[in-house]
């Protein structure tokens, strides 16, 4: 089992005495071993019992005589004791600066002091302190007094230190201000390692109220403090305890995520730091943008693409506490307006439907556009001129010729019109035009010629026909070879349609072969 030890100075200063004792084990509960201190410092020899004396401080035996008087008669086991002597200062003169006797390394724990003192001339301070590794000092004691001829005793000052100190016995400088020093002793207490002695047990010690050795517990490492942004997690802060280290949402552990309470009483791993978490910059999609101000948690990020494509995806991304990017997958894809929708009797002819692209626009034969015949497709993923129509061709009213008339129903792209003349007149042309897809009537040359019957030749067997005068009927004369139908004057023409041109004959003259004339009415 681990040995228990108390140091503790014998008749020469800081000579340790260590017992050996079989104690039973336990968890928390350890005896610490004592031995009570039977002698002190003694300086015999000028030994100084490991105290550095600095200057001022010196070994001295018997009386001391201060202007002819006896200052002082030795120590209280012997002859031998530490003074402090100041240099011999003139009237009003400034004191100097403190001057000091200093122990050697003590270690870390838990002790008693006991000293004698005496401050037998002028005014005079005599200050008792530790002062660790770090040179950090703690006052434990401290006396002013004057013409205090008698050894004084002080005992069981406690000391308690997580850290190596050592003890310091300081004087003030002043005009005549001797101090004498003897009988230190210390008393450490220690305990098997991760365990220290009970401090309420080593205050009675020390005190002289107990002589009951102290209990052992184990070493307490005290609060363990959290980094910023941090959070520190533990159930118990003493020795062999394990606190858990966390960082708030956002930041990252920098250093270890535990930490234990060693023997020492210190937690072995501490300076631990929560860093914000840095996402870095955000990659922009081919053929588009990235704005964002910050990088860390909670920042975020605009994604935007180039003109001529849209974003496929959100158009933001945040940093989360992954230390990523919670949206990276958008893309720009090249703006895409779709195909153009042709008007009613239109066609569209296009390429490519993308950004830039332009289409054509057209009517079919026999329909004029109203409209751009161009629409491109602009940055917005829209057309940029739509709404054409495809309105049809209207030739307007075909005029007839002089003398004659058209008849139509329509006269849009492909209608028909007829053209006629009027009774005594003659077509001369086609008697139909159509609508074409110029616009116009394809034929409008058309003329209305009035019938000329020429000279009517009698066949060699002619029949004359006139209707008799208020009856309505129709005379027929035969003429023979030798007789001729005049017809004396022509009043209409009808031409039917096969071609038979019929004469109306008001008076028809009749001449025979003796030359006689025979007028008909």
């Amino acid at each position: 089992m681990e040995v228990f030890n108390r140091m503790c100075s014998i008749k020469v200063f800081f000579i340790l005495v260590i017992v050996n004792n079989d104690l039973p084990d336990s968890v928390a509960n350890i005896p610490s071993s004592i031995q009570h201190a039977v002698g002190s410092c003694s300086f015999t020899n000028n030994d100084t019992c490991g105290y550095d004396v600095i200057s001022q401080w010196g070994i001295h035996k018997g009386h001391y005589l201060f202007m002819g008087h006896q200052l002082l008669n030795g120590g209280k086991d012997n002859d031998f004791y530490a003074l402090f002597d100041p240099p011999h200062y003139p009237l009003n003169a400034i004191p100097r600066s403190s001057y000091s006797m200093t122990s050697p390394l003590l270690p870390e724990g838990k002790a008693c002091l006991s000293f004698y003192y005496v401050l037998p001339a002028s005014i005079a301070t005599l200050n008792v302190r530790i002062r660790t590794e770090e040179n950090d000092t703690v006052l434990l004691w401290s006396v002013t007094g004057r013409g205090i001829r008698n050894w004084t005793r002080e005992k069981g000052l406690f000391l308690a230190n997580i850290h190596n100190f050592v003890v310091e016995f300081v004087g003030k400088t002043s005009l005549n201000a001797y101090i004498g020093v003897d009988n230190i002793t210390i008393e450490s207490f220690t305990c098997e390692n991760g365990y220290e002695p009970i401090k309420e047990d080593v205050l009675e010690v020390c005190a002289g109220r107990s002589n009951h050795v102290p209990e052992c517990e184990p070493v307490d490492c005290g609060y363990l403090m959290a980094p910023q942004h941090g959070n520190v997690s533990y159930t118990n802060t003493t020795y062999g305890s394990t606190a858990t280290l966390s960082c708030q949402t956002g930041y990252i552990l920098n250093g270890s995520n535990t930490s234990s309470c060693d023997s020492s009483g210190r937690w072995d791993s501490t300076g631990q730091t929560c860093v914000v978490i840095d996402c870095g910059r955000l990659t922009a999609p081919q053929h588009g943008n990235v704005s964002q101000i910050n990088t860390t948690y909670g920042s975020t990020a605009t994604i935007s693409c180039q003109t001529g494509y849209i974003l496929n995806g959100s158009n933001t991304s945040s940093c989360d506490s992954s230390r990523y990017w919670n949206s990276t997958t958008q893309t720009c894809d090249v703006l895409d307006c779709g195909y153009l929708i042709a008007p009613q009797h239109g066609n569209v002819s296009h390429i490519n439907t993308t950004y830039g692209s332009t289409a054509t626009i057209s009517c079919q034969t026999g329909y004029i556009l109203n409209g751009s015949n161009t629409s491109s497709c602009d940055s917005s993923g829209r057309w940029d001129s739509t709404g054409q129509t495809c309105v049809v061709i209207d030739c307007g009213h075909l005029t007839a010729p002089q003398h004659g008339n058209v008849s139509q129903i329509n006269t849009t792209y492909g209608s028909t019109a007829t053209i006629s003349c009027q009774t005594g007149y003659i077509l001369n042309g086609s008697n139909t035009s159509s609508c074409d897809s110029s616009g116009f009537w394809n034929s409008t040359t058309q003329t209305c010629t009035v019938l000329d019957c020429g000279y009517l030749t009698a066949p060699h067997m002619a029949t004359c026909h006139t209707p008799a005068p208020h009856t309505g009927l129709m005379l027929q004369y035969r003429v023979g070879p030798d007789t001729s139908c005049v017809a004396m004057e022509w009043l209409r023409v009808t031409v039917m349609d096969i071609g038979i041109v019929l004469v109306k004959c008001v008076q028809l003259l009749i001449v025979d072969i003796y030359g006689h004339h025979n007028m008909a009415a």
